[in-house]
């Protein structure tokens, strides 16, 4: 009887290899996107009786604030507005967190004039520099803060434009020069090199960018088992022809 060059041997180790390659896949495959997070730190506060040090605790939304009883009774942590009431007792901590942008009042409530302010604010960088090279803006997807500004620099060996469609901003830019923009409205604005075509970018005030779209990894590795499993099978059939 003549035997399938598909018999149930074949398929069975192709589908294995599949497998094992797609749970690689999934393993260490992630999406790629445009924007990384920073590292959320944590701020320390000694409670002491009747102070806190520092008593202004200035945060970014979900930082950690981790108040330490140094003195030799118990107090509080108290902030009404964000709904936090603790007792911290000496040689304890309490570690809070704020999501909120905004002012809270800070207080012990067992003891009068024990109180201190903290504010909660994303922090945001003074510039955001960005090389003008030759056919290139690098990045050339920008994100930034109503009213941040943005800081051009032309790293390349010709001249070229800073051109911002809805504003103001057409400006000339030669080798070695800076130009300074800064938008107050939020919004998604087109950037461009009117010298040169597609020498361009997007400029995001407020907003965040879209993410990358990138195949995940898994999908990558899929692609390459059905090809690597497709060849095995291909070989395999070569080699009975030829018996």
């Amino acid at each position: 009887m003549k035997t399938s060059i598909f018999d149930k041997k074949t398929i069975l180790v192709s589908l294995m290899s599949v497998l094992l390659i797609v749970a690689f896949g999934l393993s260490s495959g992630e999406y790629i996107s445009g924007q990384s997070g920073g590292n959320i730190t944590e701020v320390d506060v000694e409670v002491g009786d009747n102070y806190f040090d520092p008593d202004v605790i200035e945060v970014e939304p979900g930082e950690d604030i981790v108040f330490e009883n140094i003195g030799d009774i118990d107090h509080t942590i108290t902030v009404e507005e964000a709904d936090i009431d603790e007792v911290i007792s000496p040689g304890e901590t309490v570690t809070i967190s704020i999501d909120e942008e905004g002012e809270y009042f800070l207080d012990c409530t067992y003891h009068d004039g024990h109180d201190g302010m903290i504010y909660v604010e994303e922090e945001v960088e003074d510039e955001f520099n960005v090389e003008v090279g030759d056919n290139y803006f690098d990045p050339d997807v920008i994100e930034v803060e109503a009213g941040q500004t943005i800081v051009f620099e032309n790293v390349g060996n010709t001249g070229h434009t800073v051109t911002i469609e809805g504003t103001e901003y057409d400006e000339s830019i030669s080798p070695g020069e800076t130009v300074t923009v800064t938008i107050e409205e939020e919004g998604v604005y087109d950037l461009e090199c009117t010298i040169h075509a597609g020498h361009d970018g997007t400029i995001y005030v407020g907003e965040e960018a879209p993410e990358d779209e990138e195949l995940p990894g898994f999908t990558i590795a899929a692609v390459i088992g059905a090809v690597i499993v497709v060849s095995i099978i291909t070989l395999i059939a070569k080699r009975r022809k030829a018996r």
